[in-house]
Parts: C-alpha cells; sequence; structure tokens
C-alpha cells in the first residue's frame, strides 16, 4: 500500500468521491437559487408591468376582466355608494407607498 505524508491510495481516493458528491450537491444548490432568482425576477416585472397599465387595462376591459383585476390589486374593497374604499394586497401595496417616495431600497 503506497502512502505520501500518510495518507494512503485508499483515503485520498475516498476523500476525493466525498468531495466531489458535496461538489454536485452544492452546484445542484446553486442551479435551484438561480432558477428561484430568475423567477423572482420575471414576477416582479410582470407586477411592475400591471400596475402601471392597470389604469388603461380598467379602461379597456370586459366587466369580468375589470372583477380580475380591481380581485388581483385590491383587498377588502368596498362601496358605500360614494366613494372605494380599499387596500392595496401585497406587493401592490408596496408599489402604493412607494409612489411617490424618493428612498427606494432603504
Amino acid at each position: 500500500m503506497e502512502s505520501y505524508r500518510g495518507i494512503t491510495k485508499e483515503i485520498y481516493e475516498a476523500k476525493l468521491n466525498q468531495y466531489d458528491s458535496e461538489l454536485q450537491i452544492i452546484e445542484d444548490k446553486l442551479l435551484r437559487v438561480d432558477e428561484v432568482d430568475k423567477d423572482f425576477y420575471v414576477t416582479a416585472e410582470y407586477i411592475l408591468q400591471l400596475a402601471q397599465q392597470s389604469s388603461v387595462l380598467f379602461k379597456c376591459s370586459e366587466h369580468e376582466e375589470r372583477r380580475l383585476l380591481v380581485k388581483t390589486v385590491l383587498l377588502n374593497a368596498t362601496w358605500d355608494g360614494v366613494s372605494l374604499c380599499y387596500d392595496y394586497k401585497e406587493p401592490f401595496n408596496l408599489l402604493a407607498e412607494m409612489n411617490g417616495s424618493t428612498v427606494w431600497g432603504a
């Protein structure tokens, strides 16, 4: 049995296989993180587009599409005969809060 500074060939190969397996697990996790990251940015882009286009979409939509748009964006919407009262659903509430704010990403 050959040995180099106290490490046998068998120990070296066992550790090499172990580290290769651990490296593969880490690389798989990184790929999943990248995929989640891409999904997040695609979703964020769609939300921003919806928020930017909501007025135009609402005006040119049929009643069912308007209902869906309101249901998607608003929470606890009520009509008292004079005015509409509502809260925004997440993440639209954050967009509404940041609208007009000069501090982004603080």
